[in-house]
């Protein structure tokens, strides 16, 4: 017993011999960009959905203007902004990344460059419901003068928000963060998460209750191998467990990540084998090894096949998989989902998300959907020359009515201890999670 919070298109396409189900709802035209790239997942995020509404959608997405949308009917049309698109920043580029936090703020991080400023690190929240400009802070700096064009990963965690930079394959530049106590305010921290004179890709996510970043390192000595690693916060610096190092590979980087039940960390990656290769593992204070499996034969070896351009989203308790693997020419490739089953440890078989084959690529979801909701919104740009196409789309899903995920249980907790939620509330939540592990 807990006693206090403490304690249907139906159109059948062919993908590597093998034919699939129907596709899914109709796809949307979102916008249109000169962005090749405009809704890349590798390795962040750009879709939120509102933890009180899931029909409620923002998408933030490379292009000179007018990249801010909303969607007030779960992505059917994305027009419910004041006027129907903001600008969050002029010549947005692919690397922009969003954090939606417990209260629906989204934390936006960016490259940009002045004259003024050079290559600079560019942050903006958007407070509920984010729909007029009114709604978006004004752009903050956090570093600038950078070498050359400079990314960025963003997270928050209560009235905690970390910003991660990377630039280059400058020891002084990799990997920097900067924290705000004030729910991004005002940036009086910063500091090293580490100091890697090699290219890096960085993404950041909560894990087991900490900021944690997810790093791909290319070619390290003396392997020449490529890692994925993960870093933690104590509460004053990042630092590497264990267990940190995740897999190594040959140089490649196309993956993604999430957090499962608040604990269970995944990667999913493109691996030399041909393969989406996923690994996962339960935080348990930092020991252990991970586990391996499979999501999906790639058809081959070469970057073509590899460019599948994987993104995870969870939806509840589930863990679902997209990515947009090679049909026939590097141009022809189409966009599959499918989801994980953790008591068989094992993979879906494919299903196609659009009926389209040119060159669906880049695709993104939310980070956690509610497990109320009955769809996973998902974007994706298509096409090969500009204007690309920024469509959505939707995994049909059942509703999950069972007892609370941690992560909920988690924001209950958050909620309370910012005077949001009652103990109650909280204990309540509580012990139907813990019934619900029996």
């Amino acid at each position: 017993m807990i006693r206090s919070v403490s304690m249907v298109v139906v159109s059948l396409i062919l993908l590597g011999g093998v034919r699939f189900a129907p596709v899914c709802a109709q796809p949307a035209l979102v916008a249109t960009t000169n962005d090749y790239g405009g809704t890349m997942g590798i390795p962040r995020w750009k879709v939120g959905i509102s933890s009180a509404d899931p029909a409620a959608l923002w998408l933030v997405f490379g292009k000179a203007s007018d990249n801010f949308v909303k969607s007030a009917d779960a992505g059917r049309t994305w027009d419910a902004t004041d006027p129907d698109a903001l600008t969050i920043s002029s010549w947005l580029d692919f690397h922009v990344a969003l954090w939606q936090d417990e209260q629906d703020r989204l934390h936006v991080v960016h490259p940009a460059y002045t004259d003024a400023l050079g290559f600079h690190v560019s942050y903006r929240r958007v407070v509920p419901p984010g729909e007029t400009v009114e709604q978006i802070s004004s752009p903050q700096t956090l570093r600038s003068r950078l070498p050359s064009a400079p990314s960025a990963s963003v997270v928050a965690l209560g009235s905690d928000v970390f910003v991660f930079t990377r630039c280059g394959a400058s020891a002084s530049e990799n990997i920097r963060y900067f924290l705000s106590r004030d729910g991004g305010r005002t940036w009086p921290t910063s500091g090293y998460v580490d100091q890697l004179a090699y290219n890096v890709r960085i993404g950041a996510i909560v894990h087991a209750g900490q900021p944690t970043l997810v790093v791909w390192i290319q070619e390290l000595p003396p392997s020449g191998l490529s890692q994925y690693r993960y870093y933690r916060w104590d509460g004053s610096r990042f630092f590497r467990p264990p267990d940190s190092v995740i897999a190594e590979d040959r140089d490649l980087r196309f993956f993604s990540f999430n957090v499962v039940d608040s604990s269970t960390l995944h990667l999913v990656f493109s691996n030399s084998e041909g393969q989406l290769d996923h690994r996962w593992k339960d935080w348990d204070n930092g020991v252990g090894t991970w586990t391996r499996g499979v999501v999906a034969d790639l058809g081959g070896t070469t970057l073509n096949h590899l460019s599948a351009y994987p993104h995870l989203t969870v939806h509840g308790a589930d863990l679902y998989c997209i990515w947009s693997p090679l049909i026939e020419s590097p141009s022809t490739r189409s966009t599959v989902w499918a989801k994980w089953n953790r008591t068989s440890r094992t993979w879906s078989a494919a299903q196609p998300l659009t009926a389209s084959t040119d060159n669906c690529k880049q695709s993104n979801a939310p980070r956690f959907v509610p497990g109320r909701s009955a769809s996973i919104p998902v974007v994706w740009t298509e096409g090969t020359a500009a204007p690309y196409r920024v469509y959505a789309s939707t995994i049909p899903v059942v509703p999950q009515s069972g007892p609370p995920t941690r992560q909920a249980v988690d924001r209950k907790v958050m909620a309370f201890e910012e005077g949001r939620s009652g103990e109650a509330e909280v204990l309540e939540d509580s012990q139907k999670y813990e019934d619900g592990r029996q």
